[in-house]
């Protein structure tokens, strides 16, 4: 979770010294708490796909692979 920080930190960083002739209006997309924690989505992976693999990537995202062997 620090790299998270650090990258909001930079983004709001840069966003703050831009001049405002070049600034952008703030979008923000919709946030929400995950409704499984990590280790949920792990367990219930395992059993529908034998062998996969969990991820963790940034700002609470993960990446799952599944190579089917047949």
């Amino acid at each position: 979770m620090p790299a998270n920080a650090v990258a909001r930190l930079a983004i709001g960083a840069r966003d703050r010294f831009r001049p405002a002739a070049t600034r952008r209006e703030e979008v923000s997309a919709p946030v929400r708490q995950p409704a499984m924690p990590l280790a949920e989505i792990r367990r219930e992976a395992a059993a529908l796909l034998p062998g996969c693999r969990i991820r963790r990537l940034l700002f609470c995202r993960y990446l799952l692979v599944f190579r089917d062997s047949a």
